[in-house]
């Protein structure tokens, strides 16, 4: 009986072992290929002709460094995440990667220094890495329950990745952004995401339809399936273009702008959205709270994000895409917004 009872058991352990190998392999399948980023950081002041300066408009300067690195995949950062602790800053790149820094802070609530930071690549529902360069321009990164929202340009829609606490860990579910979108420049349409207190997804393009004075934006009840996309415009200020968005504290929506001419080259504008007039059909107005041009501190400003910290303080981080040129930098920021 022992003789027939190892003969049954040993195929049966033999199944076992087969289906935990099996398990683990999936698992690890659907890990991101996460590879530490070498980087180094340059320390910016917000005024290099004068130094003591610390405040613009309403915002009071946090610190900020310059990113640079040997690996190549560094730059193009166009959407930025902080976790509400600040501890662990979230980006994309226009290129389909992630990248995860550590932040630390001084004892003031400085920012003092970044490490620990990773890259890897954004998969697609299917859990592959997508092939086409149309379709890994990630422009926007938002957090939502449980994880992070990505948008895409030119292959225009919405990848939601929820995992903890590796967001990118899970496979995204897709959300398709307006039809519309399909009309205008690839590379000028969905560059600010928003999730709001209630529940409402807001979306604004960056330059359609071109040659308008208000350019276009959506708003939705939430991402469930059955939520449609709800049409608004947006009064731009100037040659301003809205580049990224975030949630203040008290609700309402804050909107990075960018300038750029030959001339003057790049600017930034901050400013402030009341969230209860985000309704379908309305023109939205905002309210200015600083205006980044020369000798300020300015680049691409395309990613920001917002957190309240211990103190209670409103704190604003933005990074700039630097477009993978040495004309441009990658510059991660910290200001906490004025009462």
């Amino acid at each position: 009986m022992m003789i027939s009872f190892l003969r049954a058991a040993v195929p049966q352990a033999a199944l076992l072992l087969l289906g935990l190998a099996a398990m683990i392999a999936v698992k690890a399948a659907s890990l991101p290929a996460a590879k530490p980023l070498s980087l180094s950081l340059e320390e910016l002041s917000l005024d290099d002709e004068d130094p003591e300066r610390t405040r613009v408009g309403r915002l009071i300067w946090r610190g900020g460094y310059a990113l640079t690195s040997p690996d190549r995949r560094l730059g193009g950062i166009s959407g930025l995440a902080i976790s509400p602790d600040g501890d662990i800053l979230s980006m994309v790149t226009d290129r389909g990667h992630w990248i995860r820094l550590r932040v630390r802070y001084d004892a003031a609530g400085n920012l003092r220094t970044i490490d620990d930071a990773s890259i890897g690549r954004l998969r697609g529902p299917d859990g592959l890495i997508p092939r086409k360069k149309k379709q890994r321009d990630a422009e926007t990164l938002e957090r939502i329950p449980g994880g992070l929202a990505v948008g895409f340009e030119h292959d225009h829609r919405l990848w939601l990745y929820r995992a903890s606490p590796h967001p990118f860990a899970a496979r995204p579910t897709r959300i398709g952004l307006p039809s519309l979108l399909a009309r205008g420049h690839p590379n000028q349409a969905i560059e600010a995401l928003a999730r709001l207190p209630d529940g409402r997804l807001v979306v604004f393009a960056e330059a359609f339809p071109r040659g308008n004075a208000d350019l276009l934006g959506w708003v939705r009840a939430d991402d469930t399936p059955g939520s449609q996309w709800q049409e608004f415009r947006y009064r731009r200020n100037l040659l301003y273009r809205p580049t990224g968005a975030a949630v203040l504290p008290d609700g309402n929506l804050l909107l990075v702008e960018r300038r750029f001419t030959w001339v003057g080259g790049f600017a930034a504008r901050l400013s402030t959205i009341d969230a209860s007039a985000i309704k379908p059909g309305a023109v939205l107005e905002s309210k200015e709270l600083a205006v980044f041009e020369p000798p300020l501190l300015v680049d691409n400003f395309e990613g920001v994000d917002v957190r309240r910290d211990a103190c209670g303080r409103t704190m604003i981080y933005m990074v700039s895409d630097d477009n993978f040129t040495i004309l441009q930098r990658t510059l991660l920021v910290m200001f906490e917004l004025a009462d």
